[in-house]
């Protein structure tokens, strides 16, 4: 389900503070390394064009969230999926495949890089990239805004929140619902900024 986001961007913390969840953390030195998995580029269908120059930015996220450990929550603990991890940090890794998505859709000339010359900056915030233990669903809350690099201004924001059952709750079975919800929710960031510029 996909709706529109509320409150304010500016005031919003960077990193929210961790609380009363608590993040347990398997470090087993001797045991055999993790299994490194990856996220793919969705490929969206192709895009009508953009009026203007975008760069995607880097997206934030709790501090959970802000690293290659694979999150698993039960009730109000968060733990780590063992054996698993990301192949770079989660938010960088997402902001490579949402870039590589809008040159999916065709928009690869209207992409620019982090130096300037961008009209408007695609901000995101992880808000969850989970698999949830007591209901067996991977849970995917990213929100977009469309900030104009001129002005400072939010020109459009929408949050897409995903939520897809699991099978099996075995590492690899997770790692490719968690892709499968993440090329779902790149698409309809693709079509919200074609939609919007």
């Amino acid at each position: 389900m996909m709706g529109r986001a509320g409150g304010g961007f500016w005031g919003r913390s960077k990193f929210a503070a961790v609380g009363a969840v608590a993040l347990a953390v398997a470090a087993c030195a001797s045991g055999p390394p993790p299994t490194m998995f990856d996220l793919a580029a969705a490929t969206p269908p192709p895009a009508r064009g953009l009026r203007a120059q975008i760069r995607v930015g880097q997206p934030t996220a709790t501090a959970n969230l802000d690293s290659d450990r694979i999150l698993v929550r039960d009730s109000d603990t968060l733990a780590i999926l063992e054996g698993a991890r990301w192949s770079e940090s989660l938010p960088a890794l997402f902001r490579t495949r949402l870039a590589q998505s809008f040159q999916n859709a065709g928009l690869a000339r209207w992409i620019d890089g982090p130096a300037a010359n961008a009209d408007y900056e695609i901000d995101l915030d992880i808000r969850a990239f989970e698999l949830d233990a007591q209901t067996k669903e991977v849970h995917v809350d990213i929100a977009a805004w469309i900030v104009s690099l001129g002005s400072g201004r939010i020109r459009a924001d929408q949050i897409f929140t995903l939520r897809e059952p699991l099978a099996s709750t075995d590492p690899a079975a997770v790692a490719a619902a968690m892709d499968q919800a993440a090329s779902t929710v790149m698409t309809g960031i693709v079509r919200f900024v074609d939609k919007t510029l």
